[in-house]
């Protein structure tokens, strides 16, 4: 009866904190009819605060009020936007059609740069050196502050298609092909190794 007692009290203190904390919290939502962006594919947020989210129509921006659709200076339609990266040059914006380009800090779209491997882009990783790594339908690349540069066997990326790639906390770069993932040390820049060669079939 005691330990009945106990797990009542327990619980009823336990609602009694969620309620509080959610009380404190402000929810909201918005949706089509609030002219919110739909069908939001990617999301990332820069140093001045600002959300951005990658749709299947553009790209938009959120100050925590308002929607702001971004608006090319030379009025190219976006498309959709696969990927999203805030680093310290700017957004990397990735587009399902292929090609990535930098959206400045001060809001300007730059020039695509030559090199990258064509198709979707999936992902984008800054590494600890300010690099920028792209995962791409047709390859790994590297942008090396003046163009792609694309990572292929002799690194020790095998795959013909890269799916993702990462950047952990202790600085060694992750990527991923439809059937391997591989770990390269920032230190080891020329010697890109394998970390694990399991494919579908678990051969």
């Amino acid at each position: 009866m005691i330990l009945l007692l106990s797990l009542v009290l327990s619980c009823l203190a336990c609602s009694s904190v969620v309620a509080r904390i959610s009380n404190e919290m402000d929810h909201r939502r918005w949706t089509a009819s609030d002219q919110g962006p739909t069908a939001v594919g990617a999301l990332a947020q820069t140093v001045d605060g600002y959300l951005w989210l990658g749709t299947h129509d553009s790209l938009y921006r959120f100050d925590g009020f308002e929607f702001e659709k971004f608006e090319p200076a030379d009025g190219e339609p976006l498309g959709v936007v696969s990927a999203l990266d805030s680093t310290a040059e700017g957004l990397w914006v990735g587009f399902r059609i292929g090609g990535a380009r930098l959206i400045s800090a001060d809001g300007v779209m730059q020039p695509a740069d030559p090199g990258l491997p064509n198709g979707v882009v999936y992902s984008f990783a800054e590494d600890q050196q300010g690099h920028v790594w792209a995962a791409a339908d047709e390859g790994l690349a590297r942008h090396d502050g003046t163009g792609w540069r694309p990572i292929g066997k002799e690194m020790g990326f095998t795959g013909r298609h890269a799916r993702a790639v990462h950047v952990d906390a202790d600085g060694y770069i992750w990527a991923a092909s439809e059937e391997e993932l591989y770990m390269l040390p920032l230190e080891h820049l020329c010697s890109w190794g394998q970390a694990s060669g399991v494919n579908q079939s678990g051969k």
